[in-house]
């Protein structure tokens, strides 16, 4: 063997490990849970029995994957992650913001050529599509360059409209749940007219037939899985009736959103949807890239009523982990482990329930009513300057004020009034700064300042007027009860992340800080695909060295 050989060979020794291939996966499967905070894996890792331990058993987890950007929220947090940036640059800030005193929703689409569809194969009088986006991302780059050699595909989906779509782009394919009908659906944006595979899948599960529904715990009630503080705290969490080990009615307007959205059954139905467009979309080529992002929402849809740890959201984990294992499992079926690559994250955290904290006696957690504050500030405003409604709207971490009243004062009078809003919103405890949307364009944070996550969202005609920052565990809410995710504080940006491809990686947990803006660039490489045009992330050097 020449030496040049011999060589060459080291090379390749040192950069992958004996025994590990490098295959180009045919299928990558993204389960991005939504509200799962790293936290409830570091707690809950005895009770769990099915997909999560299979993937971390011999994949790659970071333990210190954040989003670096804030408020989290499912719109902007699957816009960053396929995406690359943040909302400052994708545009997506949340999942609503205000323009010309209206609101906007991120994934809304009024031109007809969005309509999304109706369960009679009309469409409805509203659109749904990623038009607000103003990035491609890693979807649309595994459609632009499929030919000629290859013809990739993209799936997205979801039990909310956002999140499918914030995933696909503009060039995948979107589908989600519609929860006035119980039909799945999608848009103009995406197809001619609804896909034959789920029209099927709506029509053999049939939710408009059934007339009740029941959560069954997955371990016994009287389980050490359930034996957490905040487990059957119902006080500050929600004035409805806990769901779980109860059969609840779906007749009615909220039976669909309000009842299946929230139970394991819709998620089990929800994998059911993800295999059967697997079955109507693999090709199975080799030199085909087959994408499928999931966004489950269970947690999410629980969470934020009944809070972290209730009973409620722990149970929604452990019947999502044994889901995982059997959709895994489903996916080997069709392709060769070798070939499957699988990704499980999450969009965001949850913060603690505030009023439980002050319980356990960190006192300075505190809730704030948005409404109510407006109407004290609003009146504060009439009082002083004589202009009355000047906010008319609220959406963290940002008050909207009326831009008609706004533009007919003059400079002198508008700073005035901007000035006292900041110095009463920093007269409450929790409220850390405050800054009209001017002033923070122009302010430089320390690296340290986790306000510098706010600027990160920043974006003209889409940000309000005045902006905000709070100390760990101070909210402001628009509801009275229940949890949110609004903050840069690790237990709302701090998520799993796993990467899992038999054969190619062997155990390794990475304690070192990651961001999620990395893995879209990093799935671009494994892809053998262009990154999405506006990342400028590090690829994840633990994955591709």
């Amino acid at each position: 063997m020449s030496h040049g050989i011999s060589h060459a060979v080291l090379v390749l020794l040192c950069v992958v490990p004996l025994g590990l291939t490098a295959r180009t996966p045919k299928m990558t499967v993204v389960f991005v849970i939504d509200q799962l905070s790293a936290h409830y894996l570091e707690k809950l890792k005895p009770f769990l029995t099915g997909g999560i331990p299979f993937l971390l058993k011999d994949g790659v987890e970071y333990a210190n994957a954040f989003y670096d950007a804030s408020p989290p929220s499912t719109g902007h947090d699957h816009a960053l992650l396929t995406s690359g940036t943040y909302g400052a640059v994708h545009g997506i800030i949340n999942n609503k913001w205000y323009s010309n005193n209206s609101k906007v929703k991120c994934d809304e689409d009024a031109s007809r050529s969005a309509r999304v569809f109706a369960p009679d194969g009309t469409v409805y009088p509203y659109g749904r599509s990623a038009k607000n986006m103003l990035v491609d991302n890693l979807s649309d780059q595994l459609i632009l360059h499929s030919y000629p050699h290859a013809h990739n595909t993209v799936w997205s989906l979801s039990m909310k409209s956002r999140a499918s779509i914030l995933m696909a782009g503009k060039l995948g394919k979107a589908a989600w749940f519609d929860d006035t009908t119980g039909n799945y659906t999608s848009s103009r944006a995406y197809f001619e007219q609804l896909p034959q595979w789920i029209k099927n899948f709506n029509k053999e599960r049939a939710l408009s037939t059934k007339k009740s529904i029941t959560w069954k715990p997955f371990y016994p009630l009287c389980s050490p899985a359930y034996n957490f503080k905040d487990a059957t705290n119902y006080t500050f969490a929600s004035s409805e009736e806990p769901l779980i080990n109860k059969t609840h009615s779906l007749k009615g307007v909220k039976g669909y959103k309000k009842i299946y959205a929230r139970m394991p059954k819709a998620h089990n139905h929800f994998f059911k949807l993800a295999k059967a467009c697997i079955n109507a979309n693999f090709s199975g080529k080799k030199s085909d890239r087959f994408i499928l992002w999931l966004n489950i929402s269970l947690l999410d849809k629980v969470g934020h009523v009944y809070g972290p740890y209730s009973r409620e959201a722990l149970d929604a984990i452990y019947h999502l982990d044994h889901q995982l294992l059997n959709f895994i499992q489903s996916v080997y079926k069709k392709v060769k482990q070798e070939d499957a690559l699988f990704i499980l994250t999450a969009d965001h955290g949850v913060q603690p329930i505030p009023e439980i904290m002050r319980e356990r006696g960190y006192m300075t957690a505190r809730r704030y009513d948005a409404p109510t504050l407006i109407k004290q500030i609003n009146e504060m405003i009439e009082k002083k300057f004589g202009i009355k409604g000047l906010i008319h709207s609220f959406a963290v971490p940002q008050f909207y004020f009326d831009q008609n009243r706004l533009s007919a004062l003059d400079r002198s009078t508008k700073q005035k009034v901007m000035d006292t809003v900041k110095e009463y919103l920093m007269s409450l405890p929790g409220i850390r700064k405050a800054w009209t949307f001017e002033e923070l364009e122009k302010t430089i944070f320390e690296k340290y300042d986790l306000d510098s996550f706010i600027k990160k969202l920043l974006c003209r005609n889409r940000s309000g007027s005045l902006l905000y920052s709070t100390d760990p565990y101070t909210s402001l809410y628009s509801k009275k009860k229940g949890a949110k995710h609004s903050s840069p504080y690790a237990y709302d940006t701090k998520v799993p992340l796993i990467f899992y491809q038999a054969g190619r990686f062997t155990k390794k947990k990475i304690e070192t800080n990651r961001y999620m803006t990395q893995v879209s660039v990093t799935l671009a490489a494994l892809l053998k695909v262009p990154r999405p045009s506006a990342a400028r992330a590090n690829v994840l050097p633990e994955i591709l060295p």
